[in-house]
C-alpha cells in the first residue's frame, strides 16, 4: 500500500532523473502547482493516480526543460562532464608534480609529450563516456514515451547510485596512479595504450553510473564488463617491470578494489536474472 506523497515523489523522481539540480527544483515546483490546480489540496491516492495516468509518462513533462544548447551532451550529463574534466585537470597537475619530484630524467620535451598524451586521454575518455551516457538517456526516454505509462512502472525497485566521498577518493587515486604511470612509460607505446584503455573503462563505468543515478540493468552490465576488462588488462600490465616498485603495489590495490566492485555488481545482477 502506498501513499499519495510516496506516489507523487516517485513520479517526480523519474521526471527529474536526468535534469540538473536547478531545473529539477523548478520542475518539481511547477508540477506540484499543476497537481494542486487540477486536484486542489485535499485529494486521495485514487485521484492522483487518475491524473498521472492522464498526463502519461513523467518524461512528457520533463522534455519542456531540455536545453537546446550543447546538443551532443546536455543538462545533467553536461554538468557532470564539466565537473569531471576540472577534477581530472587538477589530478594531472598533481601527478605531473609528483613525477617531476621523483624523476631523475630532466627531458622536458618528454615531459611535455606526456602531459599532452594525458590531456588527450582525459578529454577523449570524459567526452566519449558522457556522450554514450547521453545516447543511453535519449533511448531510455524515447522508449518510455512510446510505451503506455502504468503506475506500477514507478514502483520497480532499483538500488540508487550516490557519488559519495569514497567514490571521489577512488577516482582521485586511480587517476593519479594512471597519469603518473603514463609519464613514466611515455616512451613505451604498448604500456601507454594499455593505461589509456584502462582509464577510459574506469571513466566510462563511473560517469554512466553517475548519469543514470541507479543500478538498472544497463549500468549493472556495463559495470561488470568494465570491471572484468580492467582486471584482465591490469593483471597483464603487472607482468612488466616497474621503475618505481611502489606503483606495483598501487596496482594491486586498484585490482583488489575493482574485484570488490565486480562482486558487488554481480550480486545486484541477481535482481534481473535470479
Amino acid at each position: 500500500m502506498y501513499t499519495k506523497e510516496n506516489l507523487l515523489d516517485r513520479y517526480l523522481r523519474e521526471m527529474t532523473r536526468y535534469m540538473t539540480y536547478e531545473d529539477a527544483k523548478k520542475a518539481r515546483g511547477d508540477f506540484c502547482s499543476l497537481v494542486e490546480d487540477r486536484l486542489g489540496e485535499d485529494y486521495d491516492v485514487a485521484q492522483l493516480e487518475e491524473l498521472l495516468l492522464r498526463l502519461g509518462s513523467p518524461h512528457n513533462f520533463s522534455t519542456k526543460y531540455r536545453s537546446s544548447s550543447n546538443i551532443f551532451i546536455r543538462e545533467k550529463n553536461y554538468r557532470i562532464l564539466k565537473i569531471l574534466v576540472r577534477i581530472l585537470f587538477l589530478i594531472l597537475i598533481l601527478s605531473t608534480g609528483i613525477y617531476i619530484f621523483i624523476s631523475k630524467n630532466s627531458d622536458y620535451m618528454l615531459l611535455l609529450k606526456g602531459v599532452k598524451d594525458i590531456i588527450l586521454t582525459l578529454l577523449i575518455s570524459s567526452v566519449l563516456s558522457l556522450w554514450i551516457a547521453e545516447k543511453v538517456k535519449d533511448i531510455r526516454i524515447m522508449e518510455k514515451l512510446l510505451k503506455p505509462f502504468e503506475i506500477k512502472d514507478l514502483y520497480i525497485s532499483r538500488e540508487k547510485f550516490i557519488f559519495k566521498k569514497s567514490k571521489l577518493i577512488n577516482l582521485i587515486f586511480y587517476s593519479t596512479v594512471i597519469f603518473l604511470s603514463m609519464h613514466i612509460v611515455s616512451g613505451d607505446l604498448l604500456k601507454r595504450k594499455m593505461l589509456q584503455v584502462v582509464f577510459f573503462l574506469f571513466i566510462l563505468r563511473d560517469s554512466n553510473r553517475t548519469s543514470e543515478g541507479e543500478y538498472g540493468k544497463y549500468v549493472t552490465m556495463l559495470s561488470i564488463f568494465c570491471n572484468v576488462l580492467i582486471g584482465v588488462l591490469l593483471v597483464y600490465f603487472l607482468k612488466f617491470d616497474f621503475e618505481f616498485k611502489i606503483l606495483r603495489y598501487f596496482y594491486y590495490f586498484i585490482i583488489f578494489t575493482t574485484l570488490v566492485d565486480l562482486y558487488s555488481v554481480i550480486l545486484k545482477l541477481r535482481r534481473f536474472y535470479g
